[in-house]
């Protein structure tokens, strides 16, 4: 039997231990056993406010990043504590989007029977073809906050969007559609009594 000189010793070692994946062992990898990253990856691909005019971008990825470190950050002026887990969710709270695309506030909630019917859409939809993403539905996210942390969380998901449409009037975007939700934000937010943004409402 012909020796293999080092060289190809050591690369006969590199292909035992680092085999080139397949496309099965591709599916067998971490984006293939934990499917929740390519959810995540896809957070960018989803569009907030597709309706209306933009002058920059404004995907959900944003939108769940600027949450989550709202909701740090306001969590500390006050005085609510916060779990791991509640940064968990609040950091990947739409990630149902990245399916169903991001559908308005205002259509979700037209009447009580259009809200019933979206949240029974989003759930046969996840349940039947994504049960791993179950815990992010409207239904069942609440039950892994505290009480004041939910409302803490509804409150920065909200703001977020305030503050974006705030930076879109200052660089000239004078459309009606956002100035209509900022109306809406700012008649919102005191709902949910956290000073610090309450204090922060134009």
């Amino acid at each position: 039997m012909k020796k293999l000189s080092k060289e190809q010793d050591y690369l006969a070692t590199i292909k035992r231990n680092h085999k080139i994946l397949t496309q099965v062992e591709c599916e067998k990898s971490i984006l293939g056993e934990d499917k929740i990253f390519k959810h995540l990856r896809l957070l960018k691909n989803a569009h907030r406010l597709s309706s209306f005019r933009l002058l920059q971008p404004y995907s959900v990825a944003e939108h769940c990043y600027y949450t989550g470190l709202l909701f740090e950050t306001i969590s500390e002026y006050e005085n609510i504590q916060i779990t791991k887990k509640e940064i968990y969710y609040v950091y990947r709270h739409d990630i149902i989007e990245t399916i169903t695309g991001d559908v308005l506030l205002t259509v979700k909630i037209h009447s009580k029977t259009t809200k019933q019917k979206w949240a029974h859409i989003e759930k046969e939809i996840i349940c039947n073809k994504y049960p791993y993403l179950e815990s992010f539905l409207d239904e069942y996210i609440p039950s892994n906050f505290s009480k004041e942390a939910w409302m803490l969380f509804k409150a920065c998901d909200l703001f977020e969007l305030y503050l974006f449409c705030l930076e879109e009037i200052e660089l000239g975007n004078n459309t009606g559609g956002i100035s209509v939700v900022i109306h809406n934000c700012a008649n919102l937010l005191p709902e949910f009594k956290i000073n610090y943004i309450t204090e922060r409402i134009v």
